[in-house]
């Protein structure tokens, strides 16, 4: 945030009276201050300014969605029971949602600001979620402790099956 006070006012400082060049965009952003739009730019409803400010819509669905998921979830101790819900809610928003904003009753949502740029389910939330999860029961030191106790060499035939199953897998989906 303190880069965007410090950026933006330079780049009207700078570029405000640059040569117009060409008629592109990116060439007379800062020709004309509008509060508007420096409001849609600071609340990140538009990145018009800076276009390295992309992430803040999803970075804020993020904080909601992890909110959300943290008060759900804080009386659960289960670690199975918490991937399950993991897996249950990525469908949901990944595979459920989309179908249900096809349908004739909900098609007004899809051309909707909060729908397309907050809560358009994408596939970051299986990610993010099992890194929540993972964090939470520290899923990495087990695998560490597990893989320990195998030698060098089957270690090394896991990483390696591992890596020609993600290459398959990878392969199927195109």
């Amino acid at each position: 945030m303190a880069c965007f006070f410090i950026f933006v006012p330079l780049g009207f400082l700078f570029f405000s009276r640059q040569p117009k060049y060409t008629q592109a965009f990116m060439w007379n952003r800062f020709a004309r201050f509008s509060f508007d739009k420096f409001i849609q730019n600071l609340t990140g409803y538009a990145a018009t300014y800076n276009g390295e400010w992309w992430f803040i819509r999803a970075f804020i669905a993020a904080i909601l969605l992890g909110t959300i998921y943290y008060y759900l979830t804080e009386k659960i101790h289960i670690v199975y029971v918490e991937t399950g819900l993991v897996l249950f809610i990525s469908v949901i928003t990944v595979k459920f949602l989309p179908a249900l904003i096809k349908l004739d009753t909900f098609s007004s949502l899809a051309s909707s600001y909060l729908w397309t740029q907050l809560f358009m389910p994408d596939t970051f939330v299986c990610a993010y979620l099992f890194g929540i999860v993972f964090g939470k029961y520290d899923i990495f030191a087990s695998i560490r402790s597990l893989f320990s106790s195998y030698s060098s060499i089957n270690r090394a035939l896991i990483g390696l099956m591992l890596i020609v199953s993600a290459f398959y897998f990878r392969q199927l989906q195109e």
